[in-house]
C-alpha cells in the first residue's frame, strides 16, 4: 500500500507550490537492489549448497520459466485461498511472453522485475498518486540511455556477497552515510489499519451474502484471513487488495446509477460545445 505514501507525498508538494517531483524508481531493477537477486547469483554458484539449505536446492531444481514463482509465491498461494475457482481457473493459464535460454537465473528474476513489476506495480501506483494531485514525475533512472548502458551488466559488477547496488555506491557525490544506511522499504502501516482504522469498513464490505452472490471472493478464507491477521500470520498483502477492489465493486459497479449520472453529464456539457464549434464553422 506504498500507494498511500506516495500519494501524501505528492499532496505535500501540490500544497508547497511543487509542480514536479524526482522519484528514485527504476534504481534497484537497473542496478540490482534488490536481496533476490543476490540468492539468485549466489544460490546459483554455489549449487555445492543444496546438500546444506533446502531452500537453496528448491531454487536449483526450478525451471528458468518457474523463477519469478519462487520469489513470489507466498503471495500467489493466498492469494489462490481469497478468490472462488471460476476466478482461479482464469488465472492458472497465466505464463511469461520471454524465453532466455543462456541467461542465469539472477538475470531472469531480475528481466522480470525490469519488464513486469517495475511497470505495472511501482510506476503504475506512482502514476495515479502523482495525477490525483497534479503533480509530474519524473525518473531518471528510467532514462532509455541509462537503462541501455547498465541493465546489460553482469550482476556479479552490481552486488557483492554482502550487499546490493555496489556500482551505484561506488558514485562520490553519494555521501558515504547513505551508501552505509541499511536498505528497507516505504510502506503505510496496513497491519494497523486492517486492526484498527479500516476493521469495520472490511466487515462491512463484506457481507456474507453479497459476497457469495458475488462469486469473486472466497468468503470463509477471506474471514478467516481477516481474524487471524496480525494474530497467527500477516495477511496484509491479500487482505488490502481484496478490500480496495471490493470498495470498489460496491461503490462504482454496484452502484449502477452512477454510469446514469455520468452520462448525463457527459451529453449535456458536450453537445453544445459541438453544437457551437458547428455554427462557427458554417459562418465563420
Amino acid at each position: 500500500m506504498n500507494i498511500l505514501n506516495s500519494y501524501l507525498q505528492a499532496k505535500a508538494a501540490k500544497m508547497s507550490g511543487y509542480k514536479v517531483i524526482i522519484t528514485g524508481d527504476g534504481a534497484d531493477e537497473i542496478f540490482g537492489g534488490y536481496k533476490r537477486y543476490r540468492f539468485a547469483y549466489y544460490a546459483e554458484k554455489f549449487k555445492i549448497f543444496n546438500i546444506l539449505n533446502k531452500k537453496i536446492k528448491n531454487f536449483n531444481s526450478l525451471k528458468k520459466s518457474n523463477i519469478p514463482f519462487f520469489f513470489y509465491e507466498r503471495i500467489s498461494n493466498n492469494f489462490n485461498k481469497i478468490f472462488t475457482s471460476p476466478i482461479i481457473a482464469s488465472n492458472n493459464n497465466f505464463t511469461f511472453d520471454f524465453f532466455l535460454p543462456n541467461s542465469t537465473s539472477s538475470e531472469i528474476i531480475n528481466y522480470f522485475d525490469l519488464k513486469y513489476w517495475l511497470p505495472e506495480e511501482s510506476n503504475y501506483k506512482l502514476d495515479r498518486s502523482l495525477m490525483a494531485n497534479s503533480i509530474e514525475g519524473r525518473v531518471p533512472f528510467q532514462d532509455i540511455k541509462l537503462i541501455k548502458k547498465y541493465f546489460d551488466i553482469s550482476l556479479k559488477n552490481k552486488l557483492s556477497f554482502f550487499e546490493e547496488k555496489t556500482l551505484l555506491k561506488k558514485i562520490k557525490i553519494i555521501p558515504d552515510y547513505i551508501k552505509r544506511r541499511k536498505k528497507h522499504g516505504w510502506f503505510a502501516p496496513e497491519s494497523s489499519y486492517l486492526q484498527g482504522y479500516f476493521d469495520q469498513l472490511f466487515k462491512d464490505s463484506f457481507q456474507k451474502k453479497k459476497i457469495i452472490d458475488q462469486n469473486i471472493f472466497n468468503y470463509d478464507e477471506v474471514t478467516k484471513m481477516h481474524s487471524n491477521h496480525g494474530i497467527i500470520f500477516n495477511y496484509k498483502k491479500e487482505l488490502m487488495t481484496a478490500l480496495s477492489f471490493q470498495v470498489w465493486y460496491n461503490n462504482l459497479l454496484e452502484n449502477h446509477w452512477w454510469l446514469f449520472v455520468k452520462t448525463y453529464n457527459f451529453f449535456y456539457s458536450i453537445i453544445p460545445r459541438i453544437i457551437l464549434c458547428g455554427i462557427k464553422g458554417i459562418f465563420f
